[in-house]
């Protein structure tokens, strides 16, 4: 886009100029935009790497672990018969803290220095909250050489599963540590939350655990086929598993020791890639908010700078957060965290590519009106400009490698660049286009002609007359990537294919859900259960342990309390309980004179029946 078509556009199709800027939020930590961004690097990196060998899951159990009470009952000067629940809600940043400190230790010494479940390659996990707060981390893990189910042989796989993951209930005598560990975290127990009516038959319904509890007896371990198990939303093994087992949920044993809560332990490494898509949904998911009234703000009549700000303003404030989530914003703990760093290329074709506009408005006009057709009021872009000026050292690189293995430094007092080697190589990213699909057929091809053909000019990379596949054709005579980046590409497509079937079959079966008349749903088995764990608890009205917590919220109930954390020269901290308590308490008294009038006016009818 030349200077003066930038001016004409955003004089007279600013809407048109809105829809193609990048997507905002995408840097604020847990909005929907945070998540996008995350999920498009683990698919990045399940297309690079394969399918994760593991899915780990590390509950938090504060209100039962030993760790934690020890922990807070050393920080707080409180005597030791004190609640443990109500300390947690009193003291939510040493919980979240030593929390996380525990899972780092736990990861990075016994997990990838330990290699406990083998040679950790490669690593992505989050930090994520369950409805009632409290934090859990979900992991995945790629192991060096390890078996992939479709690939390596059924005997190898389960021979690696085996030596890795188990549901037994060891023996109370000669294990009566891990028997107890066992018996109290890792037996699961049905609730709302879980139970899911399923269609059996045409006037049938049965209720069935989501998580497949209780899990079928099996003499050995035993695979399934991947795809009709995706499809019906099961398992893709079943382990060997007795009767008192069938409720076990399945753990590595010396993870389960060392972290002392529960865990869940799952083989993942199959070659579709179709579990692969599921679980890193689990990883990178966003938290379910409020956001009906987002299209409002895009489609009313204001200008683009209110309706970005407005935008803004809305994915700040749409959800609530628990109280710990709220502690690890405040302290600033990250969500996620990953093996190595996922960077950017932008492989449209030149004419759809996005770039960076460094100049003001009136700036651009006074460029269009001296020099209509020039392109000079962009910044400097990696495809533009710092890829094509590479020092002569690095002439042989492709744009790829380029971005994988160098960092900009900086300028030399010559205005040379600077280029230094990465310790650890980036993963480059990119769009995936479909060559299937007529309109993304040229897209794709340039694409791979972009990333893998070193070029210093851009226009010679697709001759004139000649077509992108055409160019395709002639650079993969003199270009081996070309051709290994094709095939890779297009195997990646047939997964998805086999992966758009699995979600079709999963979405018919939930509509046949759908249709059922639900009278306890999953929702309400959330709140019931989140409440069952305050009650639990055992604490007074201080003790609440929900936060509705936003810096611009504008949307929270004025009859619910809420628990606001203010922290105080970053060491101290206090619990500040709104307006809103008393007011429910004033409510409360109220309630209750009002009951006591009525049973006077009761006992006085009563009296005057008498009487008569």
């Amino acid at each position: 886009m030349t200077a003066a078509q930038f001016v004409d556009q955003v004089k007279t199709n600013g809407e048109l100029l809105e829809k193609r800027l990048c997507t905002m939020m995408n840097t604020v930590r847990g909005s929907n935009q945070y998540w996008y961004l995350r999920r498009s690097e683990v698919k990045r990196m399940i297309a690079e790497f394969g399918s994760p060998t593991f899915f780990l899951t590390f509950s938090c159990a504060e209100y039962t672990s030993e760790d934690i009470r020890e922990y807070l009952h050393k920080v707080n000067t409180v005597p030791p018969s004190y609640n443990t629940g109500k300390l947690c809600t009193e003291d939510p940043v040493s919980v979240s803290r030593q929390f996380s400190l525990k899972f780092n230790e736990m990861f990075n010494k016994v997990l990838i220095k330990g290699q406990v479940l083998g040679p950790v390659s490669e690593f992505y996990y989050k930090k994520e909250y369950q409805a009632r707060g409290a934090p859990h981390y979900h992991c995945l893990i790629w192991i060096a050489n390890a078996p992939v189910v479709g690939e390596s042989r059924a005997e190898d796989v389960v021979r690696f599963i085996d030596e890795r993951v188990t549901c037994n209930i060891p023996n109370k005598d000669t294990c009566p540590q891990l028997h107890e560990i066992v018996t109290r975290y890792q037996l699961h127990k049905c609730s709302n939350y879980c139970k899911k009516k399923r269609k059996f038959s045409k006037n049938i319904f049965v209720t069935k655990c989501k998580f497949g509890f209780p899990r079928p007896v099996s003499e050995e371990t035993v695979l399934k086929n991947v795809q009709q198990s995706m499809k019906a939303e099961k398992r893709i093994y079943h382990l060997k598993r007795s009767e008192e087992e069938v409720r076990v949920n399945d753990y590595n044993p010396l993870l389960l020791l060392l972290w002392k809560a529960n865990i869940d332990v799952s083989f993942t490494s199959e070659c579709s890639l179709a579990l692969a898509d599921y679980v890193s949904g689990y990883v990178t998911k966003a938290e379910r908010g409020h956001m009906q009234d987002l299209w409002q703000d895009i489609l009313d009549d204001r200008g683009i700078y209110s309706k970005l700000f407005r935008i803004g303003i809305r994915c700040l404030d749409s959800r609530p957060i628990g109280l710990y989530e709220t502690c690890d914003i405040l302290l600033g703990e990250p969500l996620c965290r990953k093996s190595r760093e996922v960077s950017w290329i932008d492989v449209e074709m030149p004419h759809k590519r996005k770039r960076n506009l460094t100049k003001k408005l009136s700036e651009v006009e006074e460029i269009a009106a001296n020099d209509p057709s020039t392109e000079d009021f962009y910044g400097e872009g990696l495809v533009t400009h710092f890829y094509p000026n590479r020092a002569q050292e690095h002439e042989a690189y492709c744009l790829y490698d380029f971005v994988a293995k160098l960092t900009y430094k900086g300028k030399d007092k010559n205005g040379e660049r600077i280029y230094r080697p990465l310790q650890k190589e980036h993963l480059p990213n990119f769009i995936d286009f479909d060559v299937y699909k007529e309109n993304q057929r040229d897209s794709f091809y340039y694409a791979i002609i972009l990333l893998f053909v070193p070029f210093r000019n851009e226009d010679e990379l697709v001759h004139d007359g000649e077509t992108v596949q055409e160019a395709f054709d002639r650079h993969i005579v003199d270009h081996e990537r070309c051709v290994e980046a094709n095939e890779k590409f297009r195997k990646l497509l047939k997964c998805r294919e086999k992966l758009k079937d699995i979600q079709d079959a999963r979405a018919a079966n939930r509509e046949e859900e759908n249709d059922v008349e639900d009278d306890d749903p999953q929702l309400m088995g959330q709140i019931k259960d989140a409440m069952n764990d305050v009650r639990d608890m055992d604490t007074g009205s201080e003790g609440n342990a929900w936060v509705r917590y936003s810096p611009l919220t504008r949307n929270a109930d004025p009859n619910s309390p809420a628990i606001y954390l203010t922290l105080v020269n970053m060491n101290h901290y206090r619990v500040v309980t709104s307006i809103a308590d008393k007011e429910i308490a004033n409510t409360n008294n109220s309630g209750d004179k009002n009951t006591c009038d009525k049973k006077k006016d009761n006992k006085k009818n009563d009296d005057k029946k008498s009487d008569n």
